[in-house]
């Protein structure tokens, strides 16, 4: 197999693949990772990859099973509100909290979208919903890689979002909406 590029925010990595499609890489262990560890036996042949690899998969599950649908517009207003906004679990159910921080009008005018509405569907969304909201956005604003000939909705959709095609967002260039963030 030939290599897979991954993305951090300060370093891109290059892993070759192998055939079972296992690659080796270092990380660094933090609390999270260091307590799904800690419930690995070495007695009971455990086996640390396949640990987190395994608790990737039901994350990466459970993300695509609450992913919410959502217009272009209120997908593209969230990415808006939340650039630069650190996703921490804790703080992802009040996601509804940075929309309604926006300065009224700012978010309706910009997205076409209602946001006292969308305000009201975040306070109501299970916690999985919210994660995965945060999923995509993480995604958008750390990989860097999206090209400005995508739509709105190509760029979402590569992402994992669900889109709902009940609005038309009126800008068509990614570069331009994003780059005049702020009322």
């Amino acid at each position: 197999m030939g290599p897979s590029t991954f993305f951090t925010p300060t370093e891109r990595i290059e892993v070759i693949m192998s055939k079972n499609k296992r690659a080796a890489l270092s990380i660094y262990v933090d609390e999270p990772i260091g307590t799904l560890l800690a419930s690995v036996r070495a007695e009971d042949c455990g086996s640390r990859s396949w640990r987190i690899s395994n608790a990737v998969e039901r994350y990466q599950a459970i993300v695509e099973h609450d992913m919410p649908t959502l217009t272009v517009g209120e997908w593209c207003a969230i990415l808006d509100t939340l650039n630069g906004t650190f996703l921490e679990p804790l703080l992802i159910q009040f996601i509804w909290m940075e929309i309604a921080d926006n300065e009224p009008g700012f978010l309706e005018q910009k997205w076409g979208i209602d946001r006292n509405a969308l305000i009201e569907r975040l306070k109501t969304m299970p916690f999985g919903s919210l994660m995965a909201i945060a999923e995509v956005v993480q995604q958008f604003w750390s990989s860097g890689n999206f090209r400005t000939d995508e739509t709105y909705e190509e760029v979402l959709t590569r992402l994992g979002a669900k889109v709902s095609h009940e609005d038309e967002v009126g800008a068509d260039d990614l570069e331009a909406c994003f780059l005049s963030v702020g009322p």
